[in-house]
């Protein structure tokens, strides 16, 4: 799949590459649709990225170090700005003058939900940054799982995150009603800021034994985003709502980041236990 070209539908789809709070202090290396990029905080603390290659000798940037809010390459110690201007070489001193293929092919790059987005092609031509209105609502808390690492492919665990059959198996007390296996007919619709899906609902007998009624929807945003909405419809928690946005990014073939966004208008930590960005995990990943 991403052995040779890749088609342009999928460079030019946003995909989540890393935790905000993971990139601080130091570059960091990530992989999108089998290539290569590296991202820094510039001097304002905004995010730029670039193919993750010096354009002297093709090393690895990320490798290097930030200087000011530029990026150094461990090499030789071309740095660059964040719109990918070489500002200095240190071989030549000084006033040397720079080379106009001094510069990095810089990659559009966006901070959102707490996450960072890149687009690896034309970020215009695709689907966008899903919209999470909910985000803006000072009722609802944020919160994100971390990212995550797994060896499946994104097409596979965006079918997963569509997929409600498997509910009263793998998620039996939360959001599958475990004596109903059977999947009625849905209609599949509209859903609103770009999201295609399905509305249900799920009856769950709680840890009290109270049977609580869940309206929930599904939907799917390009290119592998899927959106998770719930309403608690009686219980203790009526009239509550909870946003799941599962985002997923094709590593390779067979390896993939998740992360998963969560808001809601229940009271619940903002600060939750973070994954550890290098964790690898062999299957799929159950909500």
């Amino acid at each position: 799949m991403f052995d040779g070209a890749v088609s342009k539908g999928l460079l030019d789809q946003w995909y989540v590459v890393a935790d905000a709070a993971d990139v601080v202090a130091q570059p960091v290396a990530v992989r999108v649709l089998g290539r290569w990029f590296v991202l820094w905080r510039a001097a304002d603390g905004s995010i730029a990225a670039s193919t993750d290659r010096c354009p002297h000798r093709e090393a690895p940037l990320s490798a290097g170090r930030i200087d000011n809010g530029c990026i150094v390459c461990p090499y030789h110690g071309w740095t660059f700005e964040p719109d990918g201007a070489c500002s200095f070489i240190p071989s030549g001193g000084p006033n040397s003058p720079i080379p106009p293929s001094a510069r990095l092919d810089t990659t559009a790059v966006a901070e959102r939900y707490g996450v960072i987005w890149l687009s690896p092609g034309d970020p215009d031509a695709g689907a966008g940054i899903p919209q999470i209105e909910q985000d803006e609502d000072e009722s609802f808390a944020r919160w994100t799982s971390g990212i995550e690492c797994w060896t499946a492919s994104a097409s596979r665990m965006a079918d997963n995150f569509c997929d409600v059959a498997h509910f009263p198996f793998v998620h039996a007390g939360t959001i599958g009603a475990a004596t109903d296996p059977i999947v009625g007919p849905v209609d599949i619709g509209e859903l609103g800021d770009g999201f295609v899906g399905y509305g249900y609902s799920v009856d769950v007998v709680d840890e009290s034994g109270e049977t609580i009624r869940q309206d929930m929807s599904t939907g799917y945003h390009l290119p592998f985003t899927v959106r998770s909405n719930t309403r608690y419809a009686t219980g203790g928690r009526a009239g509550q709502e909870r946003v799941l946005l599962l985002c997923t990014t094709p590593i390779d073939d067979a390896t993939s980041f998740s992360a998963s966004l969560c808001g809601a208008t229940m009271i619940m930590p903002r600060l939750p236990a973070r994954y550890s960005p290098l964790t690898v995990r062999s299957g799929l990943r159950t909500k």
